[in-house]
């Protein structure tokens, strides 16, 4: 039996299609990513990390023992989503940015093209140092390597793209903590993420990713949501829908 591509898919892997998800394809499917849900039974009998039992390591160590398939990794997290092109689009708050910082930003493609429709936006892209040795120069952005669990660079605005769903609520808190602590008076944090419906949905596979590849990470409800900002010392939390279950959480500090 063969397989291959339909005339419709094929838009989605073309070079210059702003769109092309070859690079997440590759990802998802890289025996590195697939092995570790042949242990999914250790997680759900034992609670064990799936990516632990596979490797004896978590999958950021993982990362970052492995150049190739962290370059396939940040190349399948950067690789063209309309969930950036509809951020700038409905959200109207960049206007008022002037130091944006994308937090677990991979290798600054989101603040690319949220600062090719904002110029004025100084961007800060922060993430691992091993990470960062792969992003290329960008007008406009300046990349900074450390941990989020440590610190995070000062800005008006912190941007949070798909990185709190990798982690507990404990963890999530932590990120939190440096970034109410990095921001500046009258400050906000943006988080870019899933919202789960209480009225349910679509099956969420990417809910099962995080319960295989991380330990820990979950998607949430705007509920969970709401504690876990409020928690963090937020004031004042929005919700703006950008694609289905996708929105921009807006939270003030």
């Amino acid at each position: 039996m063969q397989y291959g591509l339909t005339p419709i898919s094929k838009l989605l892997v073309t070079e210059n299609n702003p769109y092309n998800q070859a690079p997440a394809v590759l990802l998802y499917t890289d025996p590195a990513i697939l092995a570790p849900w042949q242990q999914l039974h250790r997680h759900v009998l034992y609670g064990e990390n799936a990516v632990q039992s596979t490797y004896g390591k978590d999958l950021w160590q993982c990362l970052n023992d492995n150049p190739d398939l962290s370059k396939c990794f940040n190349a399948g997290m950067a690789s063209g989503n309309p969930v950036d092109l509809t951020v700038v689009r409905k959200y109207k708050g960049f206007k008022d940015i002037k130091t944006l910082v994308d937090v677990g930003g991979g290798i600054g493609k989101t603040l690319e093209t949220i600062i090719s429709s904002y110029p004025h936006i100084h961007g800060i892209n922060y993430d691992l140092p091993h990470v960062i040795a792969d992003a290329p120069t960008m007008p406009g952005i300046e990349h900074v390597g450390g941990s989020m669990f440590e610190s995070v660079p000062s800005g008006d605005t912190i941007f949070i793209k798909r990185i709190m769903h990798d982690w507990n609520d404990e963890n999530c808190l932590k990120i939190l903590n440096n970034c109410q602590k990095a921001l500046l008076e009258k400050g906000k944090v943006l988080i870019s993420d899933l919202v789960l419906q209480p009225s349910g949905g679509p099956p969420q596979l990417i809910d099962m990713m995080m319960m295989v590849l991380t330990d820990g990470g979950m998607e949430r409800t705007e509920e969970q949501w709401r504690k876990l900002l409020t928690t963090a010392g937020f004031s004042t939390i929005n919700f703006i829908e950008l694609l289905q279950q996708v929105w921009l959480i807006e939270a003030v500090k």
